[in-house]
């Protein structure tokens, strides 16, 4: 899987996952989605913010009395992903052409050793 943002010129970036991941893309933070009450209270921003998510639980809780299945559970534990991150240019070459290309795997071997995030 892969995907990319372009304007309607083919200029923009792709985003190319060593495995599946989660993409979506927004005209609204984190921030903003969490601070509306409501819906009707987002307004767009100026900008895309793309959101780039290793896993998503699933959905259920106790609160409509089901549990998420343990097979659609995220739990805090070390993981590593890689991904490839390419700017795309009008005319040079299209995103379907450049997501299908073969990288190698040393491409991804690169790891940091340091905790990003300590929860």
């Amino acid at each position: 899987r892969w995907a990319s943002l372009t304007n309607r010129h083919g200029t923009g970036l792709l985003v190319k996952p060593q495995q599946e991941i989660n993409f979506s893309a927004w005209f609204y933070t984190n921030q903003n989605l969490h601070e509306a009450q409501h819906t009707i209270e987002l307004e767009k921003s100026g900008y895309i913010t793309l959101n780039l998510d290793h896993q998503v639980m699933g959905l259920g809780s106790n609160s409509w009395g089901s549990e998420v299945l343990d097979s659609y559970r995220v739990y805090m534990d070390e993981f590593r992903y890689g991904l490839t991150l390419m700017p795309l240019q009008a005319g040079n070459c299209n995103a379907h052409v450049m997501a299908n290309h073969d990288f190698d795997n040393a491409f991804f071997t690169q790891t940091n050793t340091q905790p990003v995030n300590e929860a």
